[in-house]
Order: C-alpha cells, then sequence, then structure tokens
C-alpha cells in the first residue's frame, strides 16, 4: 500500500499553524521531533494524553540513544511545550494546552490578482515561475556547479585478517607500503594467524614502537628486535617514512 502524505486528502492531525511558526523556532531538531510524536501521539488519535515509554518515543523519533532521547523529553518539559503524569511506573504524555505565548498579529492581505505579478521595480527579480538552470547559473557568477570529485577507492588489503589482526592489536593500520609484505609473510592460515597476534601482543607488551613494522615482521620470522640507537632510528625513519597519521580516515 502507497500513501501520498502531503497530498490534501485525509488521514492527517489538524494543529494551530503556531506550533510551526512560533513553537518550531524555539525547538531543537530532537526536541521537535518529541513534540510532534506527542501531537500524533494525542490529538492524533483524538486523546487528551496517552502513555508513550521513552523507548517509543526513542524509535519513532529515530534518536540512536536513550540519554539524548531522555534529554529531548526534559527540553519540552523544561520549556512547557508538553507535560507529563505519572503512570504506574512511567508516564502518561500531554501537550500543554495551557501553554501561550504573545505574538505580533499580522494582517492576511489577499490580492488573487497579483499572485504571480512582479511589484514595482522589480521587474528583473525572479520568481518560482521564472528560474531556471539558466537562471541559477548566472545569478552564480557564471560558475559551474562543482563537480564531486571521486572518492578513494578502499584498499582491499585492509580486509585480510592479518592486517584487521594489526589494527585490532595496535591500533593502528599497517602502511599502504608494508601491507602486501604483511599478507604476503603472515598468509591466512589458522596458525600462522595466531602466531601474528601473538607476536603483535609480544610487541605492545613489550614497549617497542608500535609503527616499527618492519622489526615486527623480522620479530615474526624468528628475529629478535634490534636494540634502537640514534643510527638505527634515523634509519628506520628514513625507511618507513613518517606515518603519525597511519589511521585511515
Amino acid at each position: 500500500m502507497k500513501i501520498k502524505p502531503f497530498e490534501n486528502a485525509g488521514g492527517y492531525t489538524t494543529f494551530h499553524n503556531a506550533i510551526l511558526d512560533h513553537i518550531l523556532p524555539l525547538c531543537t531538531s530532537n526536541e521537535w521531533k518529541i513534540v510532534c510524536i506527542t501531537l500524533r501521539k494525542t490529538i492524533g488519535w483524538q486523546k487528551e494524553e496517552d502513555w508513550v515509554s521513552l523507548s517509543q518515543y526513542q524509535k519513532l523519533a529515530g534518536i540512536k540513544s536513550r540519554p539524548t532521547a531522555h534529554k529531548a523529553i526534559q527540553g519540552c518539559l523544561s520549556k512547557k511545550f508538553i507535560t507529563r503524569t505519572p503512570y504506574n511506573d512511567s508516564f502518561k504524555y500531554s501537550l500543554n494546552l495551557n501553554y501561550s505565548l504573545s505574538v505580533k498579529a499580522v494582517q492576511k492581505i489577499h490580492q488573487p490578482d497579483v499572485i504571480n505579478k512582479p511589484a514595482a521595480g522589480l521587474e528583473n527579480e525572479h520568481t518560482i515561475d521564472t528560474i531556471t538552470i539558466d537562471t541559477i547559473t548566472k545569478d552564480n557568477n557564471g560558475a559551474k556547479p562543482r563537480t564531486p570529485k571521486p572518492k578513494k577507492k578502499r584498499d582491499p588489503l585492509l580486509d585480510h585478517p592479518a592486517i584487521i589482526a594489526h589494527k585490532d592489536i595496535i591500533r593502528l593500520n599497517v602502511p599502504i607500503i608494508f601491507r602486501e609484505a604483511v599478507v604476503n609473510i603472515v598468509g591466512d592460515s589458522p596458525a600462522s594467524l595466531n602466531k601474528w597476534k601473538q607476536t603483535l601482543r609480544d610487541w605492545i607488551g613489550s614497549g617497542y614502537n608500535p609503527k616499527g613494522i618492519k622489526n615486527i615482521l623480522d620479530k615474526f620470522q624468528g628475529g629478535s628486535p634490534k636494540k634502537k640507537t640514534k643510527k638505527s632510528a634515523d634509519r628506520q625513519r628514513y625507511t618507513e617514512g613518517n606515518f603519525a597519521d597511519m589511521i585511515e580516515s
């Protein structure tokens, strides 16, 4: 079954325009969701109040976390947009029918004969009927729409178990120039992967440089980490480069 929710054909909840004109600007995005759900649960079902649990509010509003949903409800209560009364171990919620606000009266002028005509002196201004793609391009100082840059293709080696284990244990991605070496040396057999994981744990536990992937591979193959001297440290920096930002965004 398909519906057209913006078509004026019944199945709707009526409420005062002031809610859109004046309450909406006072709400955060999540508070506005809470107001709308309360509208639907009460006026939408011809009720004065209704029991709505925190999890219901969270689900209906599409809010990911319970603390965020709770904060939004508390915001609506503090702003007196909604009220609640205890009900068993929870609450019943309703719109605050006593809420009032002062607004300036706006006189509505009905001018059917000039609705689509520009005002005097504004002949060159655009209306919704005259806007075209050419108009938008011209009004944008002739600038062409920007072509989005293609997304960088993800390295498939990042999904190899040895690379994943390195990130999980070392908390860093293997630099791209060493990924193929790690995959070829470690392989994907269960025994080899278990040895690789233990090597990584021993490496971190010994306090060695977590970015020294070349030395980690040497240790995995049966070697032992060399004592770092100034000369060897300089050589390692030259060989491996600066990987201060190895975590892929």
